[in-house]
């Protein structure tokens, strides 16, 4: 389908939108942040609806393919839309996810976005513990911690030197 479709997944506060602003300003990948207006900019928005429906697979992919042929997803999706996540996996997308150390990524989540926002990181955490084995069985071996007890986060050139020799 494409050279490379990467998709991120992960926490909040993981650092998945700094990786994917990275691997567009200076590895040659066009960023779609599935949390922002990004689908719609790209006039992706249907295409992904009718993909994670389960009514038409291809038409996002042949979507995405005309972007570009090296495409980051990040998503801090939903751990109850595991099944889309691996029907990307199975039409070739190198699948990983963020991880690391919750309370240090909460509190630069609050320092980022405000402690508005802590309920929300709260509450996706939640789900993301109580459904953690499906994510290991989706993602495998690809799970990086990127945020260390202390709130330290992974450089995008770490997480690179990582995800880039990989397939």
């Amino acid at each position: 389908m494409t050279e490379r479709l990467l998709f991120i997944g992960g926490m909040p506060g993981c650092g998945k939108s700094t990786f994917g602003r990275w691997l567009k300003s200076g590895q040659g990948f066009e960023h779609i942040d599935m949390e922002t207006q990004d689908l719609e900019r790209f006039g992706l928005q249907n295409a992904w609806d009718e993909f994670w429906q389960g009514r038409d697979s291809d038409k996002f992919l042949r979507s995405l393919s005309r972007l570009s042929p090296k495409i980051v997803l990040d998503w801090g999706f939903p751990p109850s839309l595991l099944g889309v996540v691996s029907n990307l996996k199975s039409n070739g997308a190198n699948l990983w996810w963020f991880d690391g150390d919750r309370l240090s990524a909460r509190v630069l989540c609050a320092k980022a976005k405000g402690a508005a926002a802590l309920p929300a990181f709260d509450c996706q955490c939640a789900r993301i513990a109580a459904e953690w084995a499906s994510i290991g069985a989706v993602f495998g071996s690809h799970i990086i911690r990127t945020v260390a007890p202390g709130g330290a986060v992974m450089s995008p050139e770490s997480v690179w030197s990582i995800i880039g020799g990989s397939s």
